[in-house]
């Protein structure tokens, strides 16, 4: 179990977090490694190497932080696209303190981990439960997730694309599960077909006798 901290903090805090959103999304490209985000659609369906979930399911998101420097991390912070709605958080680990980030510009928020260390080429989980953002038909949205690594006198950052899909259903069950039980449907059908036909035919051999 964790600890959750609803408050989000004096205004040294906020402004400190907001100094370090500034700060990560002005770093190059080439610095930022060390970190994933996998909803749990793409760990039961076939995608390619975007991870996918559906627009307007909530999901769980596993996100996987490495310490790819050689001093110990001492806290993550997610910050969340601002068409997501944020239900909850957990860390896989005892000991993680969750805090609730104020949204800034461009993120609905964030959550931040301190309270432990990930000791270096180690790793953590943790896990958002978000509602995904409605999408229209053909027009899938990516969205990207920051995840800023905090160590002794600076900060790694990681940008993670997620598509949103849209959620191919009618009458509420989507088209692969259709297709799947029509197809059980028929080969049932044509199954009893048989059964008929073959009694009716042992009936008519067993009337000429």
């Amino acid at each position: 179990m964790q600890r959750h901290v609803g408050r989000v903090g004096g205004p040294r805090r906020i402004g400190a977090s907001l100094t370090l959103v500034i700060m990560v999304l002005s770093l190059p490209s080439q610095v930022f490694a060390g970190a994933t985000v996998e909803p749990h659609y793409t760990h039961t369906k076939a995608h390619g190497s975007v991870p996918t979930s559906i627009g307007g399911m909530t999901d769980s998101y596993e996100i996987r932080v490495t310490n790819v420097r050689n001093v110990s991390m001492t806290g993550v912070i997610v910050y969340i696209p601002t068409d997501f709605e944020l239900i909850n958080e957990s860390a896989s680990e005892v000991g993680w303190i969750a805090r609730r980030l104020p949204a800034q510009p461009g993120v609905l928020g964030g959550v931040s981990w301190n309270g432990r260390e990930i000791l270096p080429r180690m790793s953590a989980t943790f896990f958002l439960s978000l509602r995904n953002p409605d999408v229209g038909l053909f027009l899938p949205a990516v969205e990207t997730f920051l995840i800023v690594q905090t160590y002794p006198g600076g900060a790694l950052a990681t940008r993670e694309p997620v598509e949103i899909t849209y959620p191919t259903r009618l009458f509420g069950i989507d088209y692969a599960t259709l297709a799947f039980t029509l197809v059980a449907v028929v080969f049932l059908l044509l199954l009893l077909d048989g059964i008929v036909s073959l009694k009716r035919q042992q009936k008519m051999l067993t009337a000429k006798t």
